[in-house]
């Protein structure tokens, strides 16, 4: 299975194929057998095109879901994305729970991917997005393309190339294009940032803004992990204090049981036993407790370094019955 794909959603396609309709022609089966001879050969952007001709022949809406398995796998978050809402739009109540969850949980993935282009032009114009075309306007909504990718956009109008330029995204960007007959109307266009599902407004951002770098590792993260790992390490390091202390107190005991090597008191071979192990419990715990709690004083030292440029660091701390390390810095727990 090639990178990036999704597992389950994978694993539906080729268990579940949907069929075309109750009778389809020969063509339409064909193309669509084709389809899915091509994904499985791991030629996602040839499989897309013929589960895309087989919908030109003989519409059905379950193929909308192949067309977005195929162009998700070729790395085509956009045109995915426009492909799998609307499968859950025209399938409606007829998808499966499970298929429509599974759905939506890649719809939110390959969101994160994708910047919006809106664009204004003639009607009957015919929009392409590095030579694909992806619609005829007016548009019913934006059009979906890579984010951090430099992608070459074309609108047509009466055999006429009315705009030819090229377009960079963000994730969740949003960018609008006003186009007419003599050309673009506003070369430096609208740029705004797509609100989160939550959100109720639009917050504008620098067109000339970096895109957002593929898989970040989001800042607030690090924070809860850090203070996850580091309390579960103090509770190993108290526990391992308690059980040495145990431990101690049951050596005590022996010694006021034995002179050297004679006992005095029968229960001193359970209390042997007994410091014993919770001497190999003080052994164990110790130092787990110490590495977790260092790890997420590391990590909270990466949080505190990304919100603040004050100095952060970390030095060892000895003591006569101790050893571990030493925070210096402001941390916003």
């Amino acid at each position: 299975m090639k990178p990036g794909v999704p597992i389950s959603i994978f694993c539906l396609l080729l268990c579940t194929q949907p069929t075309l309709a109750d009778e389809p022609d020969d063509e339409a089966s064909a193309a669509f057998q084709e389809g899915i001879r091509l994904y499985e050969a791991g030629e996602y952007p040839q499989s897309a095109t013929a589960f895309r001709r087989a919908h030109s022949l003989k519409a059905n809406w379950r193929l909308l879901y192949n067309i977005g398995q195929a162009e998700a796998a070729s790395k085509r978050p956009g045109i995915a994305l426009q492909s799998f809402e609307e499968y859950l739009t025209t399938g409606g109540d007829d998808i499966p729970e499970q298929r429509r969850a599974e759905v939506m949980e890649e719809i939110r993935r390959l969101r994160e991917l994708v910047g919006a282009l809106e664009i204004e032009a003639p009607e009957s114009a015919v929009v392409y997005i590095d030579d694909v075309e992806r619609g005829t306007t007016p548009l019913p909504g934006s059009i979906m393309i890579s984010a951090g990718a430099t992608h070459r956009v074309r609108v047509v109008h009466s055999n006429k190339a009315i705009l030819d330029r090229t377009v960079r995204l963000s994730g969740r960007q949003t960018k609008t294009l006003h186009v007419s007959e003599d050309g673009p109307e506003d070369d430096a266009a609208s740029s705004t940032e797509a609100p989160s599902p939550s959100s109720d407004t639009e917050a504008t951002v620098n067109e000339a803004a970096e895109p957002t770098p593929a898989n970040p590792l989001p800042k607030s993260k690090l924070k809860p992990i850090g203070i996850a790992i580091l309390s579960t390490g103090s509770v190993v390091l108290a526990a391992g204090i308690v059980t040495g202390g145990i431990a101690l107190s049951k050596e005590k005991e022996l010694n006021s049981m034995c002179n050297g090597s004679i006992c005095y008191d029968t229960k001193a071979a359970d209390t042997l036993n007994s410091r014993d192990r919770l001497a190999v419990a003080t052994d164990i715990l110790i130092p787990v407790g110490a590495v977790l709690a260092t790890i997420g004083g590391i990590l909270l030292i990466a949080n505190a370094k990304k919100q603040s440029e004050r100095a952060v660091r970390i030095q060892p701390a000895t003591g006569s019955h101790f050893a571990g390390v030493a925070l210096h810095g402001e941390f916003s727990l």
